[in-house]
């Protein structure tokens, strides 16, 4: 394809979390290889949207790989360890579920035998040990899986600064419009001011409005509200107790819907994310403030509103669409930097002539399927009947996707085939079969299946051995907080 033959410039439309990523990216894994100038126009008094303050596990990969100091980047965005999500009354009040990182340690087939055989298994994981006992792994030689908590708007000022560094242009503009050239390529995109600048590929990163994949391409979206109803947000920051720092995301069901709480070093973000059709404003913030404690009167919340699902194609012609720009799939389960992260891989993979345009939409559309299906299965779940908003999520049938991936996961329960695990990770990537056997167990769900007493006792006895000897290495949380920030 012509533009991977002269990619002399990237510009990226829009910044956020997203922009700057993806400026990073290209900066690290495109520029040497095509010698390309990269921008982005960014306007100084863009706002961020602020939902996503947490990660799953990956992310702390993705950055090293762009050669990101990990202590630097926590210090700078006041940043904190995730080691999982503690879900709170999503089966029914009082019920509580933990779905942790994995130790890479212990082997998947194990963790299916124990997943299967052992209703209160929780405790034999390592990140929910570490989570419970507010340690971390983080500067450990062997550490583990974990994620992040961090303040947004200050990991875009990390990002933007470490990209001004090493090379990025940036332009301080609205973009207001496009120009395509006689192929349908975007050739320039026009600032507000009446500036062009003209570019080889480029990046939207525009958000909700999606500018350039959306509503200049036109490209048709594929909504999930059939099976997401969510599509509000209010949003609150609260200050906590500096020395209990908690090394988990706090998912609760509510009333409505359900509310986040993530930890970071100075303060706490917390959010209720619900459907509108199902209850009004009002009734979501006298929830809200009754859940944090607070005087309605004078409560004041952030609003967001979203819709759920993504545009049928995010590469098209030179664009790439990243980040809401492409689609979004509400907060649980921190999705939103996972598929920034996934696409820009997936174009890496582009650009090196490993696969093509419609592979890249083909993987980046399945990425967004198979997250709609696990998210989908945290709300299917309950046995919550307290308001018309959980007895309806009971009410929806499961997309035909889902039951495939539900089939696969009890055929492969248990059996001794590596090739059988194999192929279950790769029907559900990015979401690893262990990710569905948490949610699934805490979730009451798995209570049929039976497995080999003297396998499970193996597998039990290869996890605790591990786990007594392995706990014992890692340090306080906070003690280590301290370190990175030299004062908390």
């Amino acid at each position: 394809m012509e533009m991977r033959k002269n990619l002399n410039k990237i510009v990226i439309v829009g910044g956020g979390t997203a922009g700057w990523l993806s400026a990073l990216y290209c900066v690290e894994k495109i520029k040497t290889n095509y010698n390309t100038e990269i921008v982005i126009i960014e306007p100084s008094n863009l706002p961020i949207i602020g939902v996503g303050e947490g990660t799953v596990d990956s992310f702390m990969d993705f950055l090293e790989k762009l050669n990101i100091d990990l202590v630097e980047f926590l210090k700078e965005t006041k940043g904190s360890i995730k080691h999982g999500i503690h879900f709170q009354d999503w089966l029914m009040l009082e019920k509580e579920y933990w779905h942790p990182f994995y130790s890479n340690s212990v082997s998947t087939e194990n963790i299916l035998k124990l997943t299967v055989s052992n209703s209160d298994f929780n405790d034999l994981f390592l990140n929910t040990l570490l989570a419970k006992n507010d340690k971390t792994a983080f500067s450990h030689e062997n550490r583990v899986s974990a994620g992040f908590h961090f303040d947004s708007t200050l990991v875009c000022d990390y990002l933007r600064k470490i990209c001004l560094n090493r090379g990025v242009k940036l332009i301080d503009k609205v973009v207001k419009d496009v120009a395509f050239d006689d192929k349908n390529f975007v050739d320039t995109v026009i600032c507000e001011d009446g500036d062009k600048v003209h570019g080889d590929f480029f990046i939207d990163c525009t958000g909700f409005k999606s500018l350039i994949i959306g509503k200049k391409y036109k490209t048709p979206f594929k909504s999930f509200s059939k099976y997401l109803i969510c599509d509000q947000a209010l949003t609150k920051q609260s200050m906590h107790d500096d020395q209990n720092i908690k090394a988990y995301t706090i998912s609760k069901a509510q009333k409505y819907g359900w509310t986040w709480e993530i930890p970071t070093v100075n303060r706490k973000g917390n959010g209720y994310v619900y459907s509108s059709h199902f209850s009004s404003d009002a009734q979501v913030e006298e929830d809200f403030s009754k859940h944090l404690g607070l005087d309605l009167n004078e409560s004041e919340f952030k609003k967001v509103k979203f819709k759920v699902g993504h545009y049928e194609k995010a590469f098209v012609g030179n664009c790439l669409a990243v980040g809401l720009s492409s689609g979004f799939i509400e907060p649980l389960e921190a999705t939103g930097l996972l598929f920034v992260t996934k696409s820009l891989e997936v174009i890496g993979e582009f650009f090196k002539e490993n696969i093509n345009e419609t592979q890249v939409n083909d993987i980046i559309g399945r990425y967004y399927t198979t997250t709609r299906d696990f998210i989908f299965l945290h709300y299917k779940l309950t046995d919550r009947t307290d308001t018309e908003f959980w007895k309806h999520v009971q009410s929806i049938e499961y997309p035909e996707s889902l039951e495939k991936s539900l089939v696969l996961i009890r055929s492969t329960l248990g059996v001794q085939s590596k090739d059988k695990v194999d192929y279950l990770k790769q029907e559900l990537f990015p979401w690893d079969v262990r990710a569905y056997l948490f949610v699934l167990n805490g979730m009451d769900n798995l209570s049929l299946f039976k497995i080999n007493q003297n396998e499970l006792e193996a597998a039990h006895k290869e996890i605790v051995n591990l786990n007594r000897v392995e706990q014992s290495k890692y340090e306080d949380l906070f003690k280590f907080l301290v370190k990175v920030n030299e004062k908390v």
